[in-house]
């Protein structure tokens, strides 16, 4: 049976590597190819409960933002060196339609679509490449890459955060929310989604119906 109390002992022993640890999942989330299968954006959320409770150090963040923005531009420079055949080279079908989604949204937005493709998951690294493949200028990508960076390390931690901040650093509670509040984040997100898509739904009636 867990004991509650042991395990918070050894969160606690081992918070300064906490840090590294973040670095490692935020550039894997990041990087083209295998960010489909690394939900860094849940695994802050949990980590900032600790953060607010006091057990882990704010500064997780910063390590955070360093490791997405290297992997946003080791993806951007594969979409640079690849070019078109980037979609060839990435062997699953479903990632097909994400980069087709990644370069709708760059082509709308350009630079302001980095910002929008950290925020939107699946699409955050994709953009990157897109945003090689498209030849924008690395300077300028990078400029884009580090604010939004450090805007979704922010976010991500500060949602986790909040509810971890009316925690007691010796709660069991502490072990709990670290798994709800990334659940809840993921409920919102699914109802706004969906929500959308009624909304489109409704209008595409309405444009088609007989006036």
């Amino acid at each position: 049976m867990l004991d509650a109390q042991k395990t918070l002992e050894l969160i606690h022993s081992y918070a300064e590597f906490v840090g590294a640890l973040c670095f490692l999942i935020a550039f894997l989330g990041s990087l083209i190819g295998i960010n489909l299968i690394v939900p860094s954006g849940t695994f802050l959320t949990a980590v900032g409960v600790f953060v607010g409770a006091g057990t882990v150090p704010w500064t997780i963040g910063v390590w955070a933002a360093l490791g997405a923005a290297l992997g946003s531009s080791a993806s951007y420079t594969a979409g640079l060196r690849l070019g078109s055949s980037l979609r060839r080279s990435l062997a699953w079908r479903s990632w097909a339609n994400v980069i087709d989604r990644a370069q709708e949204l760059f082509q709308r937005y350009g630079f302001v679509s980095v910002l929008i493709g950290y925020f939107s998951g699946p699409l955050r690294a994709p953009v990157a490449a897109m945003a090689g493949v498209a030849g924008m200028r690395r300077v300028k990508f990078e400029a884009a890459n580090l604010f939004s960076a450090f805007a979704w390390a922010a976010f991500a931690v500060g949602v986790g955060a909040a509810p971890g901040s009316m925690i007691d650093p010796d709660s069991p509670w502490l072990l709990v929310a670290p798994f709800l509040a990334p659940l809840v984040t993921i409920a919102v997100s699914l109802a706004i989604l969906l929500g959308r898509k009624a909304k489109q739904r409704i209008r595409a009636r309405t444009s088609s119906s007989p006036t």
